[in-house]
């Protein structure tokens, strides 16, 4: 466990994450492909986060169309972008945030909250994978079984590490 898994008390249940490919198309026409592994973070507000060791945090901090804010007392940027998720759903209005202070966070990207609401979520962890149905104009309606049967996108859980043996129970 390093140092920042120790202070953030996550342990190894915290490596849960997935992987799956983003393109993002910034306002000036430039793209770029993030190709993290994301720790779903369903207490950050925000879309997508890139912790100051992402390898591409260089690339979004030399655009000029950042928006800076501050959060902990802390400034930080965030750009608004289009991009494709999971190489075939568009999603516009993304919002990439930026990080350059050393966090506690022992992860390089994360996803929050305002990416997840774009869909119905389902965590399989029996079977180690995660589910992403998109909701079609983010209408609040009733979910059948055969809604969630189809167009959803199944992506694997990828853990590392053993999981506590208090942990076990939850699979």
């Amino acid at each position: 466990m390093n140092q920042a898994e120790k202070l953030s008390g996550i342990g190894d249940i915290g490596k849960l994450r997935i992987k799956f490919p983003v393109q993002v198309k910034c306002a000036d026409g430039d793209t770029l492909d993030v190709e993290g592994t994301y720790f779903v973070d369903t207490g950050m507000p925000w879309d997508i986060a890139l912790m100051p060791t992402a390898k591409e945090l260089d690339f979004f901090n030399k655009k000029e169309d950042a928006i800076w804010t501050v959060y902990d007392s802390w400034y930080h940027r965030y750009y608004t972008v289009n991009a494709t998720l999971f190489n075939n759903y568009s999603v516009d209005l993304l919002r990439i945030y930026t990080f350059d202070k050393p966090s506690r966070v022992p992860h390089d990207y994360l996803i929050g909250q305002n990416f997840l609401k774009r869909f119905n979520v389902f965590f399989d962890m029996k079977n180690m994978q995660v589910g992403f149905q998109p909701i079609k104009n983010f209408k609040n309606r009733d979910i059948t079984y055969e809604d969630i049967k189809k167009d959803t996108l199944v992506f694997d859980i990828i853990r590392e590490g053993k999981l506590n043996a208090s942990d076990s129970s939850h699979r």
